[in-house]
């Protein structure tokens, strides 16, 4: 078995290293290895010998009263490929200033100094910055003189006040020497891992779309082939890090002959070695740190290999083994962010961070950094260390089997006294997962695209305020076209995710005329309704402290003229009327309807309370919801929710705009309250006709699609990433409004 097992390392090895990838990968490495260590010297070997590739810069200095000349004449002579020249003041153009120029005008203007730079194209920020410190060292020299100053009492009078820190709690010393070896070593892991996991998936998703792999484990068991495998993927780069390590020294060493042979040939050889900087650099906790690293980095690349190996044996192509790699590099990526947060030279660690550093993987990056630092302890390395071997352990013995049974596609079958799923239903499952993953995705994609145009569009629409200003002649204010921007950016940002539901929704076979008569009685029995939920809610909104008017938090009303009163009504009442009306019951309603009714209104009247984005109208938006999806599945149109939208938002609206007249108000109240008596008759007419059996969903004539019926997961719905970012930008949204609303 074992000499198996040593049989396949060889061979995977050997066929790694002589591939032509491998080949072509380290030729490139060895290049830009050498490259990367001996250009330096090798520019140095070419300006010695004064073999130039490009003209000096030259740097034209117009500077009558010699304010800067000398500091930066100082500043640039250890500078190579820069000339300073005075000149006399004259204007430059295209022609007369070539291409590795830079003029440089100064003037002095009382204490104070102006200057102007012209060139062809970009200026290295180096010439910039320096012409900046001269400038302000002059203007520093005016204003001493001016005001009788020394120049030092100057200087020490805005130097920044230095702070010495010790930390007593903490190990913070060489904190930055530390982080810099801490990162360094971090992108070395996620490029291992990224190398190893990739090398894994590609391999195994191969040999099973091969069939290639089922020959080998007629002769060896399913665990000795993945043990195998595994270790000749990270023995193939643990070779190529010795190559890598070896590319390295060959560097070092050709630069060393550069230098004797080319810049330096009296010097011998140890006097070009310096070994100061290595000698310095180590210490205990950095050697410490290394070796503990490399230990835990062994075991989690031996980890998360096999994970990588089961996941790619339940992939049917390359492309899927691919994806599971970006997700387990992700994870570690994740892990290392939150390492860096929690492990820090500046602050004690807590509780957690010992608990979270003893999970296999996460330790790779919280025990050595907290080694390196001088957090951890003894018991905490020890636990790490037993919970990454036996996690080794447990994998290779019970993960040995899934990796087979991905391979060969086994299905674990049940005896016949166990339930077990017919091939019904597992198509039925199959079709409920796509069918309600879409929903999902149509729902998610719609909230993402609502969310940005809601949040971007406004800002993009500013550009358009002077334009539409001057369209009118300024007859409109300003707060007047911000207004219009804001609705026409409301619009938009409505009908472009309605048009997007419109797409999935499937066409009704019928045509239903709309029944006036109906559609009245709808609105006059739900006015009465609306009025008792709002009044109820409000009770309860003002228990929970959330009973404020949002439209005074945002200072919303502050135009008096007739135009921002008719603009404040379109505003508040007529567009959410039409345009929420269409995109949730007439898009969204009619989408889900086909996935049940129950659904259909509990889904739709969700999304219409989360679009508010705030908590005081969220419930109200929500029972609202609801009743306007009933009446909307009842009378089969939109024109009753959108014209008790409508009466609902109009009222609140005109409130507002005639909130000084007590006659107009009276009016509008009196109108209100007989529209609201004669909705209550309605109702109990409707009750007395029914003899008080009244069925909400009685008459509704909905598709519902029959074989869905059957399954009914709708947690299939939360298996859409679109629809996951969708509710997590919008709880964020929520937190984020209410907060601000609570603080304005």
């Amino acid at each position: 078995m074992k000499s198996k097992i040593v049989s396949i390392i060889k061979y995977n090895v050997e066929k790694n290293i002589r591939s032509k990838w491998f080949v072509i990968l380290n030729v490139l490495l060895l290049l830009i290895t050498l490259v990367g260590i001996n250009f330096s010297t090798v520019s140095d070997i070419f300006k010695k010998d004064n073999i130039k590739f490009k003209e000096d810069t030259e740097i034209l200095l117009c500077d009558n009263d010699n304010l800067i000349y000398e500091d930066l004449n100082n500043s640039l002579k250890d500078i190579d490929g820069v000339v300073l020249k005075k000149e006399e003041e004259k204007e430059y153009n295209k022609e007369n200033l070539k291409k590795n120029q830079i003029a440089v005008k100064v003037d002095k203007e009382g204490t104070d100094i102006k200057a102007k730079v012209t060139s062809q194209e970009g200026v290295s920020s180096l010439y910039i910055d320096l012409i900046q410190s001269s400038l302000n060292n002059a203007k520093k020299m005016l204003y001493a003189k001016e005001n009788n100053i020394s120049i030092e009492s100057l200087n020490e009078a805005f130097e920044d006040v230095k702070i010495e820190r010790k930390m007593l709690s903490v190990d913070n010393e060489d904190t930055d020497k530390k982080y810099t070896m801490q990162t360094i070593f971090n992108y070395l892991i996620f490029f291992i891992l990224l190398m190893i996991l990739s090398k894994i998936a590609n391999d195994i998703s191969q040999e099973k779309l091969t069939k290639s792999i089922e020959y080998v484990l007629t002769s060896i068991s399913e665990r000795g082939y993945l043990i195998a495998k595994v270790l000749s993927i990270n023995l193939t780069f643990v070779l190529q890090l010795i190559f890598a390590i070896l590319y390295l020294i060959l560097g070092f060493l050709v630069n060393v002959l550069l230098k004797i042979y080319f810049l330096a040939p009296n010097i011998s050889l140890a006097q070009n070695v310096d070994m100061t900087g290595i000698t310095t650099f180590i210490d205990k906790n950095l050697v410490i740190y290394f070796l503990v690293a490399f230990v835990y980095l062994f075991f989690t690349i031996f980890i998360l290999s096999i994970i990588q190996a089961i996941l790619s044996s339940k992939t049917t192509n390359i492309s899927d083994a691919g994806n599971a790699t970006v997700i387990l590099v992700t994870v570690n990526l994740v892990i290392y962010l939150l390492s860096t947060f929690i492990v820090t030279p500046l602050k004690s660690p807590t509780t957690f961070s010992y608990i979270i550093s003893c999970v296999p993987v996460a330790s790779m990056y919280f025990v050595p950094t907290m080694i390196l630092i001088g957090q951890a302890n003894i018991f905490q390395v020890i636990i790490a260390t037993l919970l990454l071997i036996l996690s080794c352990v447990l994998l290779v013995k019970y993960g040995a089997k899934m990796f087979k049974n991905g391979v060969l596609d086994y299905r674990n079958i049940k005896e016949k006294d166990n339930l077990k799923q017919s091939t019904y239903d597992i198509q039925m499952q199959k079709i409920a997962k796509k069918e309600y993953s879409k929903i999902g995705f149509v729902l998610g994609i719609s909230v993402l695209v609502f969310v940005l145009l809601q949040l971007g569009l406004t800002y993009v629409l500013q550009i358009f305020t002077l334009p539409i200003y001057n369209l009118f002649n300024g007859k409109l204010s300003v707060t007047n076209v911000n207004t219009i921007i804001q609705m026409i950016s409301f619009v938009i940002s409505l009908v472009i995710p309605s048009l997007i539901v419109f797409i999935y929704t499937e066409k009704s076979k019928e045509k239903n005329k709309v029944n006036k008569k109906k559609c009245i009685k709808y609105i006059l029995i739900t006015l009465p309704i609306v009025l008792l939920v709002q009044i109820v809610i409000g009770i309860i909104l003002e228990k929970l402290g959330l009973n404020y008017d949002i439209v005074e938090k945002v200072n919303i009303y502050d135009d008096k003229t007739v135009i921002g009163k008719i603009l404040l009504f379109v505003e508040l009442a007529l567009l959410p009327a039409i345009f929420e009306e269409l995109y949730v019951r007439k898009a969204i309603l009619n989408f889900t309807k086909k996935y049940g009714t129950v659904f259909a209104i509990i889904s739709s009247s969700l999304l219409f309370s989360v679009i508010h984005f705030n908590l005081s109208q969220m419930l109200f938006a929500f029972v609202m919801g609801v009743i306007l999806s009933i009446i909307t599945l009842k009378s089969g149109s939109i024109i009753p929710s959108f014209a008790i939208h409508l009466l609902n938002n109009g009222y609140e609206a005109l409130m507002l705009i005639f909130e000084n007249n007590l006659n107009v108000i009276s009016i509008i109240n009196g109108i209100y309250i007989i529209l609201i008596i004669i909705g209550i008759i309605c109702i109990i007419k409707e009750i007395i006709k029914s003899k008080g059996k009244i069925k909400l969903l009685e008459n509704v004539k909905v598709e519902d699609n029959e074989e869905l019926k059957k399954v009914k997961k709708y947690r299939y719905i939360a298996y859409d990433y679109s629809f996951i970012l969708a509710v997590v930008i919008c709880i964020t949204l929520l937190l984020s409004m209410q907060k601000l609303l609570t603080i304005i």
